[in-house]
């Protein structure tokens, strides 16, 4: 009965935590607002191994495990686009060719939930710039850059996104995710190596330094390789 009770009440302090942390923690936000998708597009050329990446880019909220996207009820995705839940990835796979017209601009209704079960709507404009040819895309490559301002003491999520063909035979993809040998991300921060997920609540000793650090993946089923250096700020 005593260890019962002891259980009880430590799932009572943890719940009670989990709603301060909550309730201190930053709105859920979206950045940027527009979403551009470089994708192959070729009517006399329809290859289904084409495929073009973006990610939506979030801050704030609570997260350890990352953010959950979903498409808005009554709203849907243009042709030929696809979200990808668990990591807030739009991609677009197959037939490129039904995709909306180049250049134009369409609106995308979201909601990103955070673990503390907050969420927040947002309008991402997607901008679909479509290249000739069949894929435009060899090889894996990582969409490395700067990455969304990070804030110490304040729970910190961003997917990293990678364009390539997918893995032959029709096989989902499938990657692992590190950071570069001698390579250092702010202390507080993982990178989450099947996701691709880099997480966490800064420590307060990376305030006011900028980051430089290499990410690598590699595709499990082709064994493809690609790098990227990404900069991060933490203010």
């Amino acid at each position: 009965m005593r260890a019962t009770c002891c259980r009880f009440t430590i799932a009572l302090v943890l719940a009670s935590v989990m709603q301060t942390l909550a309730l201190a923690a930053a709105p859920i936000r979206f950045l940027p607002r527009q979403v551009i998708l470089a994708c192959p597009h070729d009517s006399a050329n329809r290859q289904p191994g084409a495929v073009c990446a973006a990610n939506v880019l979030v801050g704030g909220g609570q997260t350890l495990s990352g953010y959950t996207f979903s498409v808005r009820p009554g709203t849907a995705l243009p042709p030929g686009i696809s979200l990808v839940s668990s990591t807030g990835i739009i991609t677009a796979e197959g037939d490129t060719s039904v995709l909306p017209p180049a250049d134009t601009k369409r609106p995308i209704y979201l909601t990103v939930r955070d673990d503390a079960g907050r969420t927040a709507n947002g309008v991402v404009t997607l901008v679909v710039r479509k290249q000739g040819g069949s894929c435009g895309c060899p090889g894996l490559k990582i969409a490395a850059g700067p990455l969304p301002l990070a804030y110490a003491k304040e729970p910190y999520s961003v997917t990293l996104a990678l364009v390539g063909p997918p893995p032959s035979g029709g096989l989902r993809p499938s990657y692992v995710w590190k950071v570069a040998k001698g390579s250092s991300i702010p202390p507080g921060l993982v990178l989450d190596q099947t996701r691709g997920v880099l997480r966490g609540t800064p420590a307060p000793s990376a305030s006011r330094k900028a980051y430089n650090f290499s990410v690598e993946v590699t595709d499990t089923h082709t064994r493809q390789q690609a790098s990227g250096l990404y900069t991060l700020y933490v203010y």
